[in-house]
């Protein structure tokens, strides 16, 4: 946030509190999701590496540290990656605007708190997102960048008057020092900061913008050069809708400022999190990318993008979603044993054609032990109801695409699958069947919940 405060965290212990920190992560993690990682012996420590991976949820970052710290017993083998994460991270203000489930007490009394010193200490180097930035952290860049301007000269005369009305002296703010006070909030939270400066003083800005990623890109680069692992995602953010965003232009410079020893190393993240058992979170790290730095910006994107979605295991929750979404109308009930039998025939279909899966897909016990899970998810979120001995969707329970939020989490999975089934040759997932089988075919029917 925009915001100054003068509170911090605590130093942690250079070697203490970092070790602490590391085993605490670790061991939450692996309580709370059930954790597969594959391909971890592509890495090979002590040359400088580039891990890129595709960005689900906030856990991406830490279950990369996980996966490369491996750790037996109360022991690491492996180093602590160092991360590029988003620039606010560090900002105080962040916890308030990160935490809005948490009660508001909660929020006012940590939300204040820089995190920038902790996260400094477990390697993460912050990263400027532009089309990210709010208005209040705008306003923080021109204040020390520039100086205490007057409004009028920063802003279009529209966000000036939402000031103004906020104001409690009639004539509002006129200087950018003022208008950073707590009691403008609402205002300086407006997403796409720096569409609300006017166009002189944003062709003003750009260049000081520009120059402070290249910074940034510097102090990764640097890391890299010294043989450290770094973990980067090139989509900048968490996919807001299951689909793969677009690739920032910090993922090419980066590639070419790593240096010829350079190893790029794909690293597909998906999340089976539709279900009221334990979540699954596949990682599957890839061989070494070779040549991706000599390509141009648009053949390396391509290169990343194929190596990602060719690592992103298929589980139940994409392809129960994507059937349930396509199949299930509320005039029209699915039974458990059909659901069971075209998810079966979808993994069958993708599996043929290259995708990894999930091992219990291809085991009939276990898929239905995990489909039982899928739909209490469903039942007990009201995204459908049981009746007539099977299930029926309820469209108005679904939301739009959100992997933060039940409503809107099988239409983020259904997005994931469809992505990754054209990816494999088979975009229209509906004309898969198993083969050899029919609804019921030598499957013990699931009873709906109560």
């Amino acid at each position: 946030m925009a915001i100054r405060s003068r509170r911090r965290l605590p130093r942690l212990p250079s070697s203490i509190g970092r070790y602490a920190t590391k085993l605490l992560l670790d061991l939450i993690l692996h309580r709370q999701h059930l954790i597969h990682c594959s391909g971890r012996g592509h890495y090979r420590p002590g040359r400088p590496t580039l891990i890129i991976t595709n960005h689900r949820r906030d856990t991406d970052g830490p279950l990369v540290a996980t996966m490369l710290l491996a750790r037996k017993g109360l022991r690491f083998t492996g180093p602590l990656p160092h991360f590029v994460a988003r620039e606010d991270l560090m900002r105080p203000g962040f916890l308030r605007r990160y935490m809005t489930s948490w009660p508001d007490w909660i929020r006012t009394l940590v939300g204040w708190f820089s995190l920038a010193r902790f996260v400094r200490a477990m390697n993460v180097h912050p990263m400027r997102r532009f089309s990210e930035q709010t208005l209040g952290e705008v306003l923080d860049d021109v204040y020390q960048t520039f100086g205490d301007l007057p409004l009028d000269e920063v802003l279009k005369p529209a966000w000036v008057a939402r000031f103004r009305r906020m104001s409690p002296r009639e004539d509002g703010p006129h200087r950018v020092r003022e208008a950073r006070s707590r009691r403008y909030w609402s205002v300086l939270e407006s997403p796409y900061g720096l569409r609300r400066l006017n166009l002189s003083f944003f062709r003003r800005l750009k260049p000081y913008e520009r120059q402070t990623v290249v910074a940034q890109i510097g102090e990764v680069a640097q890391q890299l050069q010294q043989g450290q692992p770094v973990h980067f995602v090139p989509e900048g953010a968490i996919s807001p809708d299951g689909r793969s965003g677009r690739f920032r232009e910090g993922t090419h410079r980066l590639l070419k400022a790593g240096g010829p020893d350079l190893a790029v190393l794909p690293l597909g993240i998906l999340y089976d999190d539709v279900t009221l058992q334990q979540p699954r979170i596949f990682l599957v790290m890839g061989e070494e990318l070779h040549g991706v730095r000599g390509r141009d910006r648009a053949e390396s994107e391509r290169e990343l993008r194929e190596a990602l979605s060719a690592r992103q295991v298929l589980t139940l929750s994409q392809v129960a979603s994507a059937l349930l979404l396509d199949r299930a109308a509320p005039e029209r009930n699915v039974t458990a044993a059909e659901l069971d039998c075209q998810v079966a025939g979808q993994a069958e279909t993708l599996q043929a054609l290259g995708s990894p899966l999930d091992p219990l897909l291809e085991e009939s016990a276990r898929r239905r032990d995990r489909l039982e899970g899928f739909l209490g998810f469903c039942l007990r979120y009201n995204l459908m109801v049981a009746e007539g001995g099977g299930y029926r969707l309820r469209p108005e329970g679904v939301g739009q695409p959100d992997p933060w939020s039940p409503a809107g989490r099988l239409r983020y999975a259904a997005n994931e699958f469809a992505e990754l089934a054209a990816f494999w040759g088979h975009p229209d997932f509906r004309s898969a069947s198993p083969r050899g089988s029919r609804p019921g075919d030598s499957m013990t029917a699931i009873a709906p919940h109560a």
